[in-house]
């Protein structure tokens, strides 16, 4: 019994060490997202989602978020997805994406999020580029 007793005390102490230290890595290094909202007219019919799926993306722990629209930046890292009083205008334009000098968001985000109606064939080239797209309903 005193060898088992004994294997059973490292076994505990190895593990709570290794989770220990791997959860004050993860909180000091946290997984970053940027999330892009698509907030052009087309959105219109599908905005009443966005919030919800803003919702299930800030669930995940040790993640922080900036969010942006095509337009610009929302917000940059944070540990939640503030939308605020943003709402659909203008015409879809998702270029300001692709090549993003004044969004440094993008560029230092370890995954890349678009939250959008817009068909495949506007989504493509953000995708070969290593968009995630979540695709809300058409309306």
């Amino acid at each position: 019994m005193k060898p088992f007793a004994v294997w059973l005390a490292l076994a505990l102490l190895v593990f709570g060490g290794l989770s220990g230290g791997y959860h004050a890595y993860l909180t000091k290094h946290p997984r970053r997202i940027a999330v892009a909202v698509d907030t052009s007219y087309p959105m219109r019919a599908a905005w009443g989602q966005v919030g919800k799926r803003l919702a299930n993306l800030t669930s995940a722990r040790y993640t922080q978020f900036a969010l942006l629209t095509e337009k610009g930046r929302v917000h940059s890292w944070s540990d939640r997805l503030e939308i605020g009083k943003l709402s659909p205008y203008a015409p879809r334009d998702f270029s300001g994406l692709t090549d993003a000098p004044n969004i440094p968001e993008i560029g230092e985000a370890d995954e890349r999020v678009l939250l959008t109606n817009a068909p495949p064939d506007q989504t493509d080239p953000l995708k070969r580029n290593g968009w995630r797209i979540l695709e809300l309903p058409q309306g």
